[in-house]
């Protein structure tokens, strides 16, 4: 079993000049690949919903969410594979708990992960052959029922070895709703941060 670990990875140009965070992130890579996780479970303050949503892809890909940046930071790539298996899992774990107001777990085949997720992955899994699973965060919610979701999530923990990281920084509200928007769900749900549309929606550009 891993450790939950709280990540703050800073600006999105870590990914280009990692100076001495990237160093610290690539000595903690080496202590996590040594336990040989099956999995990562990853909550990013960049998907923020008022419902818990949870990732289901088959194979994950970097979302470049952020704009202004110099074109080499959106070719950077990051296709590990999803766990649709953990997925469920954490839906069916976190609704038999019953934490007031984390009662139904949506589900999002979708998503791609946010830089929150897959720039501290590319220095703990460079090869990016760990399955990777993002659960949205409801910054609604009181501590006490973060507490309980981080309780209930303990069984996946212990069964696949992986552990939730929690890599945060400020909030981005205001993204385009993707197919949880369209999916139904608990009356009042309110999308604060999804992917940009497949078609007809431009990416965040690059700086000239």
């Amino acid at each position: 079993m891993l450790p939950a670990i709280y990540i703050s990875h800073g600006s999105p140009m870590l990914a280009l000049e990692p100076g001495p965070s990237g160093a610290a992130f690539d000595a903690l890579g080496e202590v996590l690949r040594a336990r040989k996780p099956r999995a990562v479970l990853i909550v990013s303050a960049h998907w923020i919903y008022s419902t818990l949503v949870v990732g289901t892809r088959e194979r994950q890909e970097a979302w470049h969410d952020f704009g202004g940046f110099p074109r080499a930071l959106y070719e950077l790539r990051y296709d590990a594979p999803g766990s649709p298996a953990l997925a469920d899992r954490v839906k069916v774990l976190v609704e038999a708990a019953q934490v007031p107001g984390a009662a139904v777990v949506l589900q999002d085949d979708e998503r791609p992960l946010d830089h929150g997720a897959w720039i501290p992955m590319r220095h703990f899994f460079p090869d990016a052959d760990v399955p990777v699973v993002q659960l949205a965060l409801n910054p609604y919610l009181p501590p006490a029922a973060q507490i309980e979701i981080g309780r209930a999530l303990a069984p996946p923990a212990a069964d696949t070895g992986s552990r939730p990281a929690a890599p945060q920084e400020r909030r981005h509200p205001g993204r385009n709703a993707a197919s949880v928007s369209r999916r139904r769900g608990p009356a009042g749900a309110h999308h604060l941060a999804a992917p940009p549309r497949r078609r007809g929606l431009a990416r965040p550009r690059p700086a000239p």
